[in-house]
């Protein structure tokens, strides 16, 4: 995600389509044991090896322990996806305000 936006809120690193923290595609939160990589618009993405964890309406994350996991290549699949899809997603949610 080239264009992003970084921004750091509530202690995570997030990426955004917007300077907006609201406008985040994704972000990274360490955690004890492991790092969060969280999609904000993650229940709609493909996801063939069932990486994404979380039943909420729109979010979903990965459980990253390794480096292994982080150099995963459907990690980065759905990065892309993530990216892709953010200008339509983010449209979605600001129109139901």
């Amino acid at each position: 995600m080239p264009e992003a936006h970084e921004i750091i809120y509530h202690g995570a690193i997030g990426y955004s389509l917007t300077k907006s923290p609201f406008d985040r595609i994704c972000y990274i939160a360490p955690q004890k044991q492991y790092v969060n990589f969280g999609f904000f618009f993650g229940s709609h993405l493909p996801d063939p090896q069932h990486l994404l964890v979380g039943e909420g309406k729109r979010m979903r994350h990965i459980k990253v322990t390794s480096l292994a996991d982080a150099s995963n290549p459907a990690l980065e699949q759905l990065m892309k996806e993530a990216w892709k899809e953010a200008p339509s997603s983010i449209a979605s949610l600001h129109s139901r305000k």
